[in-house]
């Protein structure tokens, strides 16, 4: 399989996974109703979400005809799914900083937001799963992950939303050639190639900005009092 073909088909499947959970998940939170979730709750749906997608994208991994698997690119699919997961804690880290500075004066409604060693947690405990996964492969068919995995072959092959989520694979596609040259950019000369600048950046240099007007002038407008 080519290599690129790999990384994209790869990226088709987290978009349509991620498309049926949020699915899945709307029809639990209609069915809760409207209490407030604590931050256990939180954490474990998103770890039974993080068991399953590892399971899907292990699956993608072995051969469709004998279940087996290469080396190559298994390592290639850790690899992709460490950076997947890592750049999904880095956007939740970005919202809390939002956050943050929407609710200043309530800093207590931030843990329902994002924990930091929660979502490392997370993440450690999803890719040693996948690493038990390569001495065990049986462990990933079973009748949910299977279901899943089907489920994202019958969506991809529909005309519009498998056209839809073939672009969205091909986003991905860049995404990560992206960092892999900015990686090895990095270094070899020690300097990315591609300068982009975070959300937490913007939001922070944002909120420097915001604190040195209001110290240069009492008057000027404060954006928070608006929102009391």
């Amino acid at each position: 399989m080519d290599l690129l073909n790999y990384i994209f088909r790869l990226g088709v499947v987290f978009a349509i996974f991620n498309f049926i959970w949020f699915l899945l998940e709307m029809g639990y939170h209609l069915l809760r109703g409207s209490a407030k979730r604590t931050v256990t709750e939180v954490y474990t749906i998103k770890m039974i979400k993080y068991f399953f997608l590892v399971e899907v994208v292990f699956l993608f991994c072995l051969d469709p005809g004998f279940y087996t698997y290469d080396l190559r690119q298994l390592i290639l699919c850790a690899l992709i799914l460490t950076m997947y997961l890592i750049g999904k804690m880095q956007k939740q880290q970005t919202r809390q900083v939002i956050f943050q500075m929407q609710v200043n004066r309530q800093p207590r409604m931030l843990q329902h937001v994002f924990n930091f060693r929660a979502e490392v947690a997370m993440i450690v405990v999803a890719l040693s799963f996948f690493a038990l996964l390569s001495f065990f492969p049986q462990l990933a068919r079973n009748p949910v992950s299977i279901w899943f995995h089907d489920s994202i072959h019958s969506i991809q092959n529909t005309p519009v939303f498998g056209f839809i989520f073939n672009i969205v694979g091909f986003f991905f596609l860049l995404s990560i050639i992206f960092k892999l040259v900015n990686g090895l950019a990095y270094l070899i000369t020690g300097n990315p190639v591609f300068r982009t600048q975070s959300g937490f950046s913007r939001t922070r240099g944002q909120q420097d900005q915001g604190e040195e007007s209001s110290e240069g002038d009492d008057d000027d407008f404060d954006d928070y009092e608006e929102v009391k």
